[in-house]
């Protein structure tokens, strides 16, 4: 999923000729705590509303130029990239912007996580399996062909390296629930399995939570 499929064509953006106290109160509106800066159509960075808190509610916002921060991104960047810059930034808005720096819209985190929501698949039926494996020995080809061997595939994979270990930990959605067949089959080739969910509860539990941190959000 890319960034494209997520923005907010059209987000409200802020000149720098325009008061500060005008940024508060988009800020304010939109519920965020940063917003692009933008002069005929060319995004300038982004203002932080703890950038602005102490300033003169009159002054333009161009006396803060060097408060911009020059974070953007593309509209074909794989959605994950913004999750990184959220993280590293500290931010509430991302612009989205051409090769050209026309601003285009913005992602918003709400946007991100609604994302990540359809990325997991977390309506989709299915079982969740957690393996543990060291990261030479990992072939996801065997793991297709012990699954297929159980009449089941994998529909969605996701891999990390556990740092205490420094081991390969990989997720397997599966299309079906009743997996039990699978991991005594795994077992079987010395596979560890960390845990595993299959049950129907579970998979209300993953909706129900999803649901409750929108609701946190206010989405």
């Amino acid at each position: 999923m890319i960034i494209a499929d997520l923005y907010i064509n059209g987000f409200p953006s802020i000149h720098p000729e325009d008061k500060v106290i005008f940024a508060l109160q988009l800020m304010e509106e939109y519920d965020i705590r940063d917003l692009p800066v933008s002069e005929n159509d060319i995004c300038l960075g982004i203002v932080s509303k703890n950038d602005l808190l102490d300033m003169d509610g009159q002054s333009p916002m161009k006396m803060l130029q060097n408060e911009y921060r020059k974070v953007t991104i593309s509209p074909d960047a794989h959605f994950t990239s913004a999750l990184k810059l959220f993280h590293e930034f500290d931010l509430s808005v991302i612009p989205v912007v051409d090769k050209t720096s026309v601003l285009l819209g913005a992602v918003k985190m709400e946007n991100l996580l609604k994302g990540l929501y359809e990325f997991l698949g977390v309506e989709s039926p299915g079982a969740i399996l957690v393996i543990q494996i060291e990261k030479n020995q990992f072939s996801l080809g065997e793991l297709c062909r012990l699954v297929e061997t159980n009449n089941a595939y994998i529909t969605q994979m996701n891999t990390y390296i556990e740092k205490e270990t420094n081991r390969l930990i990989v997720t397997l959605k599966l299309n079906r629930k009743d997996i039990s067949d699978i991991v005594a089959t795994l077992q079987r080739y010395d596979y560890n399995i960390l845990y595993y969910f299959g049950e129907e509860h579970y998979e209300n539990e993953l909706k129900e939570n999803f649901d409750s941190l929108m609701t946190y959000l206010n989405i």
